[in-house]
């Protein structure tokens, strides 16, 4: 394994982690992420919790849907692997820039990560 795959490796890892917290724990990704006090707005406003959860959950399924997909560019042919890992990276760093500009700058850190994926994948 290069260092190429070794990157979108642990890119894929991180996006099975932050699919499983948006899926599993929207509550307290909520909290920690977007500074939302979920329990606080189920006691005012039950509706708008159970969106903002549903919201979470679905943004969850995406990363998981990015996760699956440079996972298995593992398993790909070279040249398939490589454009398939080359635009989910480049998902990954627009969505992590998108992100931190409108919810977090703990995002950039997902921006980052694909931008040196993608980097480390364009070079090999």
């Amino acid at each position: 394994m290069n260092v190429a795959e070794i990157a979108v490796l642990i890119l894929g890892l991180a996006h099975v982690g932050a699919m499983s917290a948006e899926v599993f724990d929207t509550t307290g990704l909520a909290r920690r992420i977007a500074k939302i006090d979920i329990p606080a707005i189920q006691g005012s406003f039950p509706r708008a919790a159970d969106g903002i959860a549903a919201l979470v959950k679905n943004q969850g399924v995406y990363n998981g849907f990015l996760a699956v997909g440079l996972l298995l560019s593992l398993f790909q042919g070279p040249e398939a692997a490589r454009q398939t890992q080359l635009y989910l990276s480049v998902c990954v760093a627009v969505a992590g820039v998108f992100g931190a500009v409108t919810v977090n700058k703990i995002l950039f850190v997902q921006a980052a990560l694909g931008v040196v994926t993608f980097a480390l994948v364009f070079a090999a």
